[in-house]
């Protein structure tokens, strides 16, 4: 860990030096995210300035009028205690806020292990596949490209073909003449024989044979996985679809999740959006891992910096008339959920 920091450290070193511009920039992206990290904890401090500022300044204006009566004595021993308060209330948040950034780090690297949440597995065949061809252009690109592997895997091959063949020719030759023993060309072995075009010229017989049959299997398997993975839906049943993401912010009403009021009335929540700061970022990291115990600490950490009293996310609502499909078992609560009673 400590080595990590140093390389980070080194490397901004470097980067000062070389120009005061990648300086510039890169705090000025930095202090960005950190501001949006702990936008929260900013935002109420600055609240609780703006709620002071005029019983500050009466204040002031007081105490310039009765200077000549005051205790000066008093006064620091004041200060000196609320400082000390200062600083009993503020390390906590500290250690509140390190305890907060270190468990999310953690727990997100430690859910990417595949080990971990193995539940989550059977989620991932219903998920699109990364290549998903909707026309015979799909095919055709497909079968180029494996072509062009099995070109420059005949390169290779023959290359280190050539080079078996002729060890093994000089080395029946060396039972009978020691001063003809050679050593296998290990240069062969180098990548740079996948470029090597030139056995086409050299050895066809060995080149040809071997590029037609790996055009037979490129093309059959550009075809297999054509057939797999193209999209057979032509619409027979509509064309509609899921709405994406910028649809949905475009067509709702954003309101905040919780602690803030907003003007209008209420509705039916279509979508939940998370926060990219601290608060948010831990609200995503406690649904992943939903573990009572650890949640109960996490939470404390969260009333001590202040964030309870902020949003770690948005809801996307209808507040028009509707109609909604309540899915559950008896007593769920689906009608109670849904709507409130008008009596």
């Amino acid at each position: 860990m400590f080595e990590l920091f140093e390389v980070v450290f080194y490397t901004l070193i470097q980067a000062i030096r070389a120009s005061w511009l990648t300086t510039f920039l890169f705090l000025g992206v930095a202090g960005y995210y950190l501001f949006k990290l702990f936008q929260p904890y900013f935002l109420r401090s600055y609240q609780r300035l703006l709620a002071g500022k005029s019983s500050l300044s009466q204040a002031i204006k007081r105490g310039w009028k009765n200077r000549k009566g005051i205790d000066w004595k008093q006064v620091w021993r004041q200060s000196v205690r609320g400082l000390l308060n200062g600083m009993k209330s503020f390390l906590p948040k500290i250690f509140a806020l390190v305890s907060l950034i270190l468990w999310n780090v953690f727990f997100r690297i430690f859910y990417t292990l595949p080990f971990v949440k193995r539940e989550r597995k059977r989620f991932d065949k219903e998920m699109k596949p990364i290549l998903y061809f909707k026309s015979y252009r799909s095919f055709v690109y497909m079968g180029l490209g494996f072509s062009f592997i099995a070109f420059i895997l005949t390169n290779y091959l023959v290359t280190v073909l050539r080079a078996t063949i002729r060890f093994l020719y000089f080395s029946a030759w060396s039972f009978k003449d020691a001063s003809k023993a050679v050593n296998f060309d290990l240069n062969s072995l180098l990548f740079q024989s996948l470029l090597n075009a030139k056995v086409f010229l050299i050895a066809p017989i060995l080149a040809f044979p071997i590029f037609l049959l790996g055009l037979v299997i490129a093309w059959k398997s550009a075809w297999i996985n054509f057939e797999q993975f193209r999209d057979y839906n032509n619409n027979e049943e509509g064309d509609d679809r899921f709405v994406t993401v910028d649809e949905i912010r475009r067509q709702y009403k954003k309101i905040p999740n919780k602690a803030l009021t907003y003007p209008g009335e209420g509705g039916a929540p279509v979508f939940h959006e998370l926060t990219h700061d601290l608060a948010g970022q831990t609200l995503r990291t406690q649904m992943l891992w939903q573990n009572r115990k650890i949640s109960r600490y996490v939470t404390n950490a969260e009333r001590i910096l202040g964030m309870l009293a902020f949003p770690s996310g948005y809801y996307y609502i209808e507040d028009k008339p509707t109609n909604l499909l309540g899915i559950g078992m008896t007593r769920s609560g689906k009608g109670g959920g849904s709507y409130n009673s008008s009596n």
